[in-house]
C-alpha cells in the first residue's frame, strides 16, 4: 500500500524573483508477506536450493519540504541567475522481517505443498533520519558565450536507528 501527496507552490514577486516551497510525503506499508528466492541448482540439474523472506512488518514514511528563493539581477553588465534555499525531510522506517532455509524443490516435478520453512535469523529494527540542508547557486553569465556556476550545500543528519533484535 503506497500513498503519496504533494504540492507546489510559487509566488512571483516581480519579473525577476520568485518564491517556491513543495511538500512531498510518501507513506508505504506492506502487509505481511513471503517472499522464496532461488540460491542454487544441485549437481542433478532439477532440485533447486531456496532461500525465503518472511515480512511481517514493513512501515516507510518520507517528509520532504523544499522553499527555494529564485532572482535574476546584474551587477553591472554582468548577468546573475541566484538560487537559494533550506530543505527539510523526516524518513521513518520500521520492519520485522524472518529469513532462512525453504526445502529444496524438484524443478520438474515441484510440490508445493510440503514446503519446509526454517528460519535462520530475524531482523527487526526501527530507523529515523532527519536532515536540514541549506543551498545556494549562482549562475554568473560574463559574457554572451562565457558563463560561471557557483554553488554550495550544507546538510546536517541525524539519525537514530534502534535493533529491536538487541
Amino acid at each position: 500500500n503506497t500513498i503519496r501527496v504533494g504540492y507546489d507552490l510559487e509566488h512571483r514577486f516581480s519579473d525577476d524573483w520568485q518564491i517556491r516551497n513543495s511538500l512531498q510525503i510518501s507513506s508505504r506499508s506492506a502487509p505481511a508477506f513471503l517472499t522464496g528466492f532461488p540460491t542454487n541448482l544441485q549437481d542433478d540439474g532439477r532440485t533447486l536450493e531456496r532461500v525465503f523472506d518472511d515480512t511481517r512488518r514493513f512501515d516507510f514514511n518520507l517528509y520532504l519540504m523544499d522553499t527555494y528563493l529564485e532572482g535574476n539581477f546584474n551587477t553591472g553588465s554582468i548577468e546573475h541567475e541566484l538560487l537559494a534555499g533550506i530543505e527539510l525531510s523526516r524518513l521513518n522506517f520500521a520492519a520485522d522481517i524472518a529469513f532462512g532455509n525453504m526445502s529444496p524443490i524438484d524443478l520438474f516435478n515441484p510440490d508445493y505443498d510440503n514446503t519446509i520453512y526454517e528460519t535462520t535469523g530475524v531482523f527487526e529494527a526501527e530507523s529515523t533520519d532527519q536532515t536540514l540542508g541549506f543551498y545556494i547557486q549562482d549562475r554568473i553569465e560574463i559574457f554572451d558565450n562565457l558563463s560561471l556556476l557557483l554553488g554550495g550545500r550544507f546538510d546536517i543528519l541525524n539519525t537514530r536507528f534502534k535493533d529491536l533484535n538487541a
